[in-house]
């Protein structure tokens, strides 16, 4: 819905503001349920946010029906350029498994995303472990340290949009060249941190990493003609779901095998892995971008 209701020159700045809503609304959601908890008991806790999420369900039927809001777009898209009316594209499961299969720039830009969070998960899964064991820390003082990301990504997801939508106008790649450059900081910063016991650092790769996050989330429909929009973020979400739960089984092995600290460390090279993978979907991207805006304006319902 959002990427229908404002141009691609802004939906970095719009989809980061939204990844700092779902951040702040978690942070505020566990609060709220610890204290109704602690005075209440648990099961009011479930009756309140079961009741917040009801009212936000029934509130949600007055936004726009996006398809009527596409549909009119069309509409004056197509009364702009003489046209009649506007082809109605009709979907069917052998063309779009079709597309996704075809479009190599997001399936690269998928896998490179799913192994980010796969090794992001790694991390978060064992930092805990890594205060306590390698830096002697207690339970109370690591639990704290890794509560700093949060913030830390409060202000890197619009920062990061909003430098996403600068470069994007100078050049359409910047949907990967900018997680490929965060991504390879966050590499830096997280396997210096870890290996030598340095906090800032760590820190830092958190900030780094969620700086380019929002990228992939405006990839996914720049790449595919707009009908195809939420199929491409299905597809997006299917890789960091499926790649990301490999995360902590992985994490691990490697732990068990070679102590916390080296794993954290070594984890740091499918980063790296990421990043060279979004190298190959950046060389791709302007050729599936154009054909995504030959197949709209065919269509007539382009918004370059």
């Amino acid at each position: 819905m959002l990427t229908s209701w404002f141009k691609k020159s802004s939906w970095g700045k719009v989809l980061g503001l939204y990844n700092t809503a779902m951040t702040i609304g978690g942070i505020m959601g566990i609060m709220l349920f610890a204290v109704i908890a602690q005075n209440w008991g648990w099961r009011a806790s479930f009756y309140v946010v079961g009741g917040i999420s009801l009212v936000v369900s029934l509130l949600s039927l007055l936004l726009p029906d996006n398809k009527k809001l596409m549909e009119e777009q069309g509409a004056e898209i197509a009364a702009a350029s003489g046209k009649e009316e506007v082809v109605q594209v009709k979907l069917n499961a052998v063309d779009t498994a079709k597309m996704v299969i075809k479009n190599k720039a997001l399936l690269i830009m998928c896998l490179a995303a799913g192994i980010a969070v796969m090794t992001l998960n790694i991390g978060t899964t064992f930092a805990s472990i890594y205060y306590v064991n390698v830096m002697g820390m207690d339970l109370t003082q690591a639990a704290g340290i890794v509560a700093l990301g949060t913030p830390i990504g409060l202000i890197a997801f619009p920062l990061g949009g909003a430098i996403l939508d600068k470069w994007y106008k100078k050049d359409r790649r910047a949907r990967m060249w900018m997680p490929m450059i965060c991504i390879a900081a966050a590499a830096l910063s997280f396997g210096i941190g870890y290996k030598f016991a340095l906090i800032p650092l760590i820190l830092l790769g958190t900030g780094f990493y969620n700086l380019g996050n929002t990228s992939f989330h405006t990839a996914c429909h720049d790449l595919v003609p707009v009908w195809y929009k939420s199929i491409s973020y299905g597809v997006y979400v299917l890789f960091i779901q499926l790649l990301g739960a490999v995360g902590p089984t992985l994490g691990g092995f490697m732990v068990d095998n070679m102590g916390v600290q080296n794993a954290l460390a070594m984890a740091m090279c499918f980063f790296i892995a990421s990043s060279v993978l979004l190298v190959f979907a950046g060389a791709l991207y302007n050729k599936y971008w154009s054909a995504a805006r030959a197949a709209e304006r065919a269509a007539g319902v382009c918004q370059e």
